[in-house]
């Protein structure tokens, strides 16, 4: 094989070790492995080793924070975890994380155009914003509240934020476009200033604050028959959850698409003005 292409054969070789590894750690389950093979085989080829190192970072990051923090969250009288899905993220959770940065690895294999990477990088920035936000957030003594309104709000609830949390969302935004900024050169003609990279943290972070908006204002939230207690999960108690806010089809993978979404066309619209 040519070098590029043995390169390339090791580079997604790398993403199938770390999926089956994370899926004997339970990071992943089947389906999360599958789709995170796909995902990082999707952005090696059109990205190099330059979006897998930002993936990684987003993945390896939010994966040792989950299991440090696991079990601190309120799971409430019954022991049944507020939010809907645990630290093991299946397909779905893997997509709404990283299928935006994918599409925009691929398009940029086609396009070459290098908006596509700043947009690529907000995608990640806002994914890694959202994750250490929620995740983080959770350890705070402060009461959750939801953005804007100020309502109090269960530990877990989506749209629940907390200035710990948004700390930690902050630098969950900064250490990608760190990682990014002192990467540059591995892709060809691709430099941007540090001020670009201040636009890029605000877009990360700007991601996670869409999510939150949208997570407390349409996300579906459910109340258990037996207990009272309010969850994101259909089924509590083993009885069927009655929906009391929001809608039923908008789960937070559903919101974590919009937060992704939202990163990248910030960093997209930041990165066309700029290379124009």
């Amino acid at each position: 094989m040519p070098p590029s292409q043995t390169i390339q054969f090791f580079f997604i070789t790398g993403v199938c070790l770390l999926a089956i590894i994370s899926y004997k750690k339970k990071s992943l389950n089947r389906s999360g492995a599958f789709a995170s093979v796909l995902i990082g085989a999707i952005i090696s080829l059109g990205l190099s080793l330059y979006g897998l190192v930002l993936l990684a970072s987003f993945f390896l990051t939010s994966t040792i924070l989950g299991k440090k923090i696991e079990g601190r969250q309120n799971t409430g009288r019954n022991s049944i975890p507020f939010e809907e899905k645990g630290e093991t993220r299946d397909a779905s959770q893997v997509f709404a994380n990283g299928g935006v940065s994918a599409i925009l690895a691929l398009l940029f294999l086609i396009t070459k155009e290098t908006f596509l990477i700043t947009a690529f990088i907000g995608s990640l920035a806002a994914a890694t914003s959202d994750t250490w936000a929620s995740t983080i957030g959770k350890t705070s003594k402060q009461t959750p509240r939801v953005i804007f309104t100020n309502r109090k709000v269960l530990v877990g609830q989506s749209g629940g934020t907390t200035a710990l949390g948004n700390i930690a969302g902050i630098l969950g935004s900064t250490v990608i476009v760190i990682i990014a900024f002192s990467m540059q050169g591995m892709i060809v003609d691709f430099f941007f200033p540090w001020w670009i990279a201040l636009f890029l943290i605000f877009a990360g972070y700007l991601g996670q604050v869409i999510d939150a908006m949208a997570g407390s204002k349409f996300q579906g939230l459910y109340k258990c028959r037996t207990c009272g207690e309010l969850t994101e999960r259909r089924r509590h108690c083993d009885q069927a959850t009655i929906l009391v806010k929001g809608y039923s089809w908008i789960t937070n993978d559903r919101v974590n698409d919009l937060c992704t979404l939202s990163g990248a066309v910030i960093g997209g619209i930041i990165g066309y003005i700029y290379f124009l």
